[in-house]
């Protein structure tokens, strides 16, 4: 029982103070949020200027995607693999339209045709079983996303 009230009181604190702020890559200086974002002292980071330059553009870039998921119709390789990926990509949009982001990424050597931009694999698995007789051989992909359009932005295009 000591125990437990001792390992309560040296835990609780911790628990505070992680919960103490929230860190986003919003802030115009990545580095000056990360310097005053301390609670037992000061963070300082020294780099070339050129470098601060190159991370924050990085992070600007980068903040109009997030991490969610994809389902992957085709994935080829060979020829006619770019001409496959066309088609798969032109019947996926004639039986389903423009609603969801359709995308042919080139890794070498295969050509894959991802659709979507699920914020849950939940989202992306009522999806890939409604594409399922169209498309039998798709799968769940996790990747960085565009921002997909929240419910309330559908609601008032609808309107």
């Amino acid at each position: 029982m000591r125990t437990l009230f001792c390992t309560i009181i040296i835990t609780f604190p911790l628990l505070l103070t992680a919960q103490r702020e929230k860190f986003t890559l919003n802030d115009k200086d990545l580095f000056a949020k990360t310097e005053n974002s301390s609670l037992f002292g000061k963070i300082t980071v020294s780099q070339p200027e050129g470098l601060t330059y190159i991370i924050n553009k990085a992070a600007e870039i980068d903040n109009d995607r997030f991490f969610g998921w994809r389902v992957q119709i085709y994935f080829g390789s060979g020829q006619r693999a770019m001409n496959k990926a066309e088609q798969v990509k032109k019947d996926f949009l004639k039986a389903y339209g423009h609603k969801y982001g359709t995308y042919i990424n080139f890794d070498s050597p295969f050509f894959k045709v991802r659709v979507g931009n699920f914020r849950t694999k939940v989202e992306a698995r009522l999806f890939k079983e409604k594409i399922k007789e169209k498309f039998p051989n798709s799968w769940i992909i996790p990747m960085r996303i565009d921002y997909p359009e929240s419910p309330k932005d559908e609601e008032e295009k609808e309107e």
